[in-house]
């Protein structure tokens, strides 16, 4: 089988890229060709041998208007069996999405709410609270698209049209892929079509079984992982919510560390800071993946703070293969792998007081966290390792074209 993937980036952006590129190997792997379409904006880096086409940005309807010839062109001479689409927006005109899908069978994997929120995918209102509305008209009612939204992001009109018009194409697409059941929902309330949409969770393959703890005995070390490379940062991920529980704490001898970078960390620096915490909070920056492994080991347990809805989660399930009990707020999908009092602690949003208690429990009570750990690992080698996950992507793939052959016939 032949896959043409199509994705904004094909560079180690974030996790649609990381998600893009173990997929191709696994393809490969599994005997596929795989074919790349990404833009002209970055340079690809990855696995020498694949066929990378960089195609100019085409967001609007004169822009893909130019792009219509190129994009054509390479669909034609590579003649693929499925086309597979990821983070296109501000890539892919909705006016090449729409081509795509009358030249071959197209899948998209909806990786995050940005594909149904006007708002940056923020799905929060500017009440604070967790928006549970569809795309349109009542996003400019409830002021979450004006001009200038309260976070300075500037949403114009045009780019907003543009957003529903992707969405209105995307709806036409064979299938659309995602790994959790918030997502399923959010895409019927959507409009989408129950027979379009599937589930088809993240996977790690990540281990401990080649780590030992460097942690000196009786450390107690919390893991915090994420990045600040966005104005909302600090808000999307809760880190004030954290910082804010962490002075509410009652057990002692512990340590954070935060594992990752970005242009806005030192605005965080500042705020540990002003909570006279920094003595007891270690900012190591980014990390490779072999470090953040060791990380991952040596820690007491992870803790998530996200106050938007996580679309998945991914760092609590590799927490989880690690055998680390996860704290986190209960938003989006994370309550599809973190079950409450099993695998770790759930916690009302924005409830910091309660977020402290249960990292005091965490802190305090060592058996109950290694029980929590080895449930959590359990639950990964079931339900989300990288085995189960493509013969299921596979399975999505091979149906599609199945049904465009019938429908040609």
């Amino acid at each position: 089988m032949k896959i043409l993937h199509i994705n904004d980036n094909y560079v180690n952006l974030g996790g649609a890229e990381k998600y893009l590129r173990e997929t191709c190997i696994a393809l490969e792997e599994r005997g596929h060709e795989i074919v790349i379409i990404t833009s002209q904006n970055n340079k690809p880096q990855g696995i020498p041998h694949k066929k990378v086409y960089q195609l100019q940005v085409s967001s609007g309807l004169r822009s893909g208007l130019r792009m219509k010839t190129d994009i054509k062109s390479v669909v034609e001479h590579e003649n693929p069996d499925v086309i597979h689409l990821h983070n296109v927006r501000y890539f892919l005109s909705p006016l090449i999405i729409n081509l795509l899908y009358k030249l071959k069978p197209v899948v998209k994997f909806c990786h995050d709410t940005r594909l149904f929120c006007l708002n940056n995918g923020k799905k929060v209102l500017p009440t604070d609270e967790i928006c549970q509305l569809p795309m349109g008209a009542l996003c400019f009612i409830k002021r979450c698209c004006s001009r200038n939204n309260e976070d300075g992001i500037n949403l114009d009109l045009r780019s907003n049209l543009i957003k529903i018009w992707e969405l209105r194409m995307t709806r036409r697409l064979d299938k659309i892929i995602v790994s959790s059941r918030y997502m399923y929902d959010e895409l019927l309330r959507n409009g989408f079509s129950r027979e379009k949409v599937v589930v088809n969770p993240l996977y790690t393959e990540r281990s401990n079984s080649s780590f030992s703890s460097s942690r000196p005995s009786g450390e107690k070390m919390i893991l915090w992982v994420g990045r600040f490379n966005h104005p909302l940062a600090i808000r999307q991920k809760g880190f004030t919510q954290l910082i804010q529980s962490l002075m509410l704490m009652k057990e002692k001898g512990w340590r954070l560390t935060v594992v990752g970078g970005g242009e806005h960390l030192d605005e965080v620096k500042k705020q540990v800071s002003d909570s006279k915490l920094e003595d007891r909070i270690d900012f190591v920056g980014s990390v490779l993946p072999g470090d953040l492994d060791t990380y991952y080991q040596n820690s007491t347990f992870v803790v998530m703070t996200s106050m938007y809805p996580e679309s998945f989660g991914f760092v609590g399930v590799e927490a989880m293969a690690f055998g680390k009990p996860v704290v986190a707020f209960d938003v989006g999908g994370v309550r599809e792998w973190l079950m409450q009092e099993e695998t770790g602690f759930l916690v009302e949003r924005g409830n910091v007081k309660e977020l402290a208690r249960r990292m005091d429990q965490l802190l305090g009570n060592a058996p109950l966290a290694r029980t929590f750990g080895i449930r959590g690992r359990d639950m990964v080698e079931k339900k989300f390792r990288q085995k189960k996950h493509m013969e299921n992507l596979i399975n999505i793939y091979q149906d599609v074209i199945e049904n465009r052959r019938r429908k040609v016939a």
